[in-house]
């Protein structure tokens, strides 16, 4: 397989693991409620936080000992927990749309165990082997969702045309949690190391080609209204980025705990998400984007003090 093979397979795992499920129903409110130029902030944040992250490894800043640091274990822990919550809450709400509570209880929680089980027995391979059909399946339901729209079987949605200076405030803001977002998680490093170990050189520029277009095809749905057969493609979406976050989580947890503990814990975890099932999505991720935030310039200062110690033992 060359380099550019090895990038694009990458790529998708990064790309599809850092689109969770969440992203385009919020991507859609984001443009409908606060404007064009906050979608458009919070769209390229979204997407090049993938290259950012991918060029602060290649140029040596970032070093992966700074996982094993005592707090970063902790709060990244946290970070992974909260992540994989969400996933099984999205989707159990998207599962409400057609099914009864309780079903859809079942089968997230069901689907979930099923995708966490499978990691214990695969790991990071048979994660990112998945990605690549979640990543394919992702872009293709969008294109037809995209496609389904501009021939005209959709009506127009209701949205704020333009950006008002609070929702400016917020875009800033939300660019800050998803530059920093991708540092602390561990899934990413995971990917990255992988991917200099095999020598796919561009994976992360191609992830962020991937989330482009992406993002693109959120912002043209979300001026039109979802009928049952959007909401059913959309149902797609969410499986795809919900299982392929479940199962990226799941193998990160491996890093820190060992596959035992780590597929317990995540067990647990999944069972619990209904605890959290009345917290606006929004409301969510911006509480935790500020911890990621947090950690990320600690991560960052920590890092860049040891390049400093670096190139001063060398001088000396």
């Amino acid at each position: 397989m060359g380099n550019l093979m090895k990038s694009a397979y990458i790529g998708t795992s990064a790309a599809i693991s850092w689109a969770w499920g969440t992203s385009f129903i919020i991507g859609m409110t984001i443009a409908q409620t606060k404007g064009f130029d906050a979608f458009l902030m919070w769209a390229i944040a979204n997407s090049i936080t993938l290259g950012i992250f991918g060029l602060l490894y290649k140029s040596n800043y970032l070093n992966i000992k700074i996982l094993d640091n005592a707090i970063v274990k902790i709060v990244t822990t946290i970070i992974q927990f909260y992540s994989l919550v969400i996933q099984t809450k999205i989707l159990n709400e998207v599962l409400c749309r057609t099914f009864s509570p309780e079903v859809s209880y079942c089968i997230t929680v069901g689907f979930c165990i099923a995708l966490i089980l499978w990691m214990y027995w695969r790991g990071l391979l048979a994660s990112i082997f998945t990605d690549l059909f979640q990543g394919i399946g992702t872009l293709l339901i969008c294109v037809g969702i995209v496609g389904y729209c501009l021939l005209g079987f959709a009506g127009d949605a209701t949205f704020t045309p333009t950006t008002d200076s609070s929702a400016y405030l917020w875009a800033l803001w939300s660019a800050c949690i998803l530059l920093s977002g991708i540092i602390t998680d561990i899934q990413h490093w995971q990917r990255v190391e992988y991917a200099k170990e095999v020598g796919a050189k561009y994976s992360y520029e191609f992830a962020t080609l991937f989330f482009f277009v992406y993002v693109a095809c959120i912002y043209m749905a979300s001026m039109y209204k979802f009928d049952n057969v959007l909401n059913a493609m959309l149902l797609g979406v969410i499986v795809c980025t919900t299982t392929s976050t479940v199962d990226s989580v799941a193998v990160a947890l491996h890093r820190t705990f060992g596959r035992n503990i780590a597929t317990i814990l995540a067990c647990i975890m999944v069972f619990g998400f209904t605890l959290l099932l009345n917290t606006p999505l929004l409301t969510f991720w911006a509480y935790f984007g500020t911890i990621r935030v947090a950690l990320c310039v600690f991560m960052l200062c920590v890092c860049g003090y040891w390049v400093y110690q670096n190139r001063k033992s060398i001088t000396e």
